[in-house]
């Protein structure tokens, strides 16, 4: 909880699929747009993968401020791209060492690079149904017009919006589609 609020720019893989957008760390666990994207894809008791740092390759920035003769601690390097409480927790949770990077193993500044470019964590559960940004299955396109959205095998019967199968991404897609299927059908019953 004492991180709450805290968000950090990052790409989140479920399976296939990735996700380069914030993570926002809750009182609850993680949130915000990547984790929301890669929620749609995750199933219980699957792995997700967050690199905090997609644009570099955290092993090699490690081990070239050591071949530099940095004298910095291994915190102090990282605060550039991550506040002090939240490397206090990510430190403590992976149960890495603070230390002068001088004084630093390779192989655990390779550790902790890797953990930041790829970690990984099976998440307990999502927040539910009545939190859910989006909802994913329903009335499958098959049996429905592609034009009408008329059901194929009942006349006058007609589904639209998130009723269907079909869920867009963050950002406006589901309005998008709920707004398209519901003109698409008035459109053909006025007819």
């Amino acid at each position: 909880s004492d991180l709450s609020g805290y968000s950090v720019d990052s790409l989140v893989s479920c399976g296939s699929q990735s996700f380069r957008e914030n993570v926002l760390i809750t009182h609850h666990g993680i949130s915000g747009p990547a984790i929301l994207q890669a929620s749609l894809h995750w199933r219980a008791k699957q792995k997700i993968k967050i690199n905090l740092m997609p644009e570099k390759n955290m092993s090699d920035f490690l081990l070239n401020e050591k071949k530099s003769h940095n004298k910095k601690e291994i915190k102090n390097l990282l605060t550039p791209f991550f506040s002090e409480p939240f490397l206090l927790q990510f430190f403590s949770e992976h149960q890495f060492q603070n230390k002068s990077i001088a004084d630093a193993k390779d192989q655990d500044l390779i550790k902790i690079g890797s953990t930041i470019n790829n970690w990984e964590l099976i998440p307990s559960d999502t927040m539910g149904y009545d939190r859910a940004e989006v909802t994913r299955g329903g009335v499958s396109t098959d049996e429905l017009s592609s034009k009408t959205l008329e059901c194929k095998n009942i006349s006058g019967l007609y589904f639209i919006g998130e009723v269907v199968d079909v869920t867009g991404w963050l950002g406006g897609f589901n309005f998008q589609w709920a707004w398209a299927s519901a003109h698409a059908a008035a459109t053909s019953i006025r007819s």
